[in-house]
């Protein structure tokens, strides 16, 4: 199931960009990130990475910023706009009366998010082979899609299909499908792709913040790695109806309680007031609430009510990169 949520390395690279503030605790006594869904310590991808940091985390983050466009909140990201297609052609076809006011709607940012993937395969960084190969296959995909639009906006608009019944527009509504849906496949592999560079995106920030003794960053971004390994574990189709699912969920939430109180402590420790990333604490402890909601109901509004929060407190992250920290 294609489950989209923010992704958070373009947001880091602000954070990173602007530097860090220093706190006075003890960076010996830091424990190792808690967020242990996986890290990815070692290989070649992290090594390729890391020798080129910069680049690889402009161009990743170039490729972040054309995700989050096209997975963005409904009603115009790509699953939504082929939904509401099909819904419209069946309802043509259920009156089957040429007075039927129909449209083609357009995927929201859909060129540009195009443009954003040319520029970020167009960053030379020694790395990302497979994210690069993934992108390759939705430029291909997502060009189709602009194409169908830019052939059947026209055609709705000026009434072309009142015309002629939508003879052409049933014509191609096979075509239509399968574009969507290889679209949509071509985007989740993007998305999970992007997902493995952003942990190594993560340890590699985590050590820094250790050795600067940021414990305030630290554990924010640890909190965040935590709660985006929770909506990991209900990837598949059927998966808030899996026992198994919840026992590991349950050791990830109870890991993020955690991690969001030592993140609030630091926060007090260090004087430092930042209301953007206090709301990064805030957010996820409501996200901690409707995950324990969403185990007792098994009920996927109480799972988009969580990635809501999760997405809420990502928002509030890319906010406290942006201004400068004060005590």
């Amino acid at each position: 199931m294609f489950r989209p949520r923010t992704l958070l390395t373009a947001f880091v690279c602000i954070a990173l960009a602007a530097g860090v503030c220093a706190c006075d605790n003890d960076k010996n006594d830091v424990p190792e990130p808690s967020g242990d869904a996986e890290i990815l310590s070692a290989g070649t991808e992290k090594q390729a990475y890391q020798q080129n940091e910069v680049a690889s985390q402009k161009k990743l983050g170039a490729y972040v910023d054309a995700f989050n466009l096209l997975t963005s909140t409904p009603p115009r990201n790509i699953r939504s706009t082929w939904l509401t297609l099909v819904h419209n052609f069946k309802s043509f076809r259920k009156t089957n009366n040429g007075k039927h006011e129909l449209g083609y709607p357009r995927v929201d940012g859909l060129e540009i998010a195009l443009n954003g993937l040319r520029a970020g395969k167009a960053i030379q960084s020694g790395s990302m082979a497979d994210l690069d190969a993934a992108v390759d296959a939705f430029l291909v995909s997502g060009q189709k899609l602009l194409e169908l639009e830019n052939e059947l906006v026209p055609y709705f608009n000026k009434g072309g299909y009142r015309r002629d019944n939508l003879a052409k527009g049933r014509a191609k509504l096979p075509e239509i499908d399968a574009s969507f849906q290889q679209a949509l496949a071509d985007l989740e592999l993007i998305g999970a792709r992007i997902e493995n560079y952003e942990r190594i995106n993560t340890e590699l920030r985590l050590k820094n913040f250790r050795e600067k003794g940021d414990m305030v960053m630290y554990y924010t971004e640890d909190s965040l790695l935590l709660a985006g390994d929770v909506l990991s574990v209900f990837k598949a189709d059927d998966a808030l109806n899996r026992a198994e699912n919840y026992q590991r969920a349950d050791q990830l939430a109870q890991k993020l309680e955690q991690s969001i109180e030592a993140q609030r402590q630091a926060l007090r420790d260090s004087g430092e007031s930042s209301s953007a990333l206090a709301g990064v604490a805030d957010s996820l402890t409501a996200f901690v609430g409707y995950y324990r909601e969403l185990k007792n109901t098994r009920s996927a509004a109480e799972f988009n009510s969580a990635m809501n929060e999760y997405n809420r407190a990502a928002r509030s992250f890319t906010q406290a990169s942006i201004i400068p920290r004060h005590k």
